[in-house]
């Protein structure tokens, strides 16, 4: 059985607004736990998190698009999913890179 869903109910349910790229539109955040995995900019920290944006708002996103979710500033690092609906991105914040 495959499973569809409703990307607008999706987002009146659980989205919040965020700016992508100095546009306000509305995604799913999850903000996760760090990890210490580092990140895909460098080898090193930082706060992870991933949102779910509707492919018509971010057509192309892009490694390094900058988002902006309660006045803090992230980056996108990959996509980790997509469909025709949503991509799912992974994104970082306050990289630190460690020093050898």
């Amino acid at each position: 059985m495959i499973t569809t869903y409703n990307s607008d109910v999706l987002l009146k349910l659980f989205g919040e607004p965020i700016t992508y790229e100095g546009r306000t539109i509305k995604a799913v955040v999850e903000i996760g736990e760090y990890d210490g995995k580092g990140s895909g900019f460098a080898t090193g920290l930082s706060d992870k998190a991933k949102v779910w944006v509707k492919v018509k708002d971010v057509v192309l996103p892009k490694a390094k698009d900058v988002i902006l979710i309660k006045g803090k500033k992230w980056y996108v690092d990959h996509i980790s999913d997509s469909d025709d609906g949503m991509h799912c991105l992974e994104i970082v914040a306050n990289v630190r890179t460690v020093r050898p």
